[in-house]
């Protein structure tokens, strides 16, 4: 079983990721 706590670690581990890799494209496009 899956608690709820695991789920919102993985879903904002997931969003933070994806945060990350957003700000490294803007970094790359604003070059």
């Amino acid at each position: 079983d899956v608690t709820i706590g695991q789920l919102i670690t993985e879903m904002s581990g997931t969003v933070g990721e994806k945060i990350e890799v957003a700000r490294f494209a803007r970094m790359k496009i604003g070059e």
